[in-house]
């Protein structure tokens, strides 16, 4: 019987866990919906003052010293988008049409703008490479 009391209990607490990313979720903008989590998070801190917000652990993001976030952002490659990043103050780093990918930095407070676009899929943290400086040794 104890088992099936904690089988019951964690099912509870899944399914509360579960309606209370839901209930996050639904409290998104389009705009938001189009960030990624750690984007978010950090625009989340950069808004609130940091004595009301919960500080979360969310990932490395590569902000300089302009507060230019490196991003990478999934939307078809054209003229109009390059134009609207650096009307943001951002620079466009990469371009790959093929796979209309665009890494650019762009301001973090101004990252939501960006998504509004009709044209911008998805805008994430910057994926960077990960090298094993031992692996290059000659055995």
């Amino acid at each position: 019987m104890a088992g099936c009391a904690a089988s019951e209990e964690a099912s509870i607490t899944v399914r509360t866990e579960s309606l209370q990313v839901s209930q996050d979720r639904k409290g998104r903008s389009p705009a938001q919906a189009k960030l990624d989590a750690r984007l978010r998070a950090a625009l989340e801190r950069a808004r609130a003052p940091q004595a009301d917000t919960p500080q979360r652990r969310t990932g490395t993001l590569d902000i300089d010293r302009d507060g230019k976030v490196l991003v990478d952002i999934q939307a078809p490659v054209t003229t109009e988008l390059i134009a609207a990043i650096a009307g943001l103050d951002g620079v466009v780093i990469l371009r790959f049409p093929a796979y209309e990918s665009i890494r650019a930095r762009v301001p973090l407070l101004k990252l939501e703008t960006l998504a509004e676009r009709s044209d911008v899929k998805f805008i994430r943290t910057a994926e960077q490479a990960i090298t094993n400086p031992g692996a290059s040794e000659v055995r």
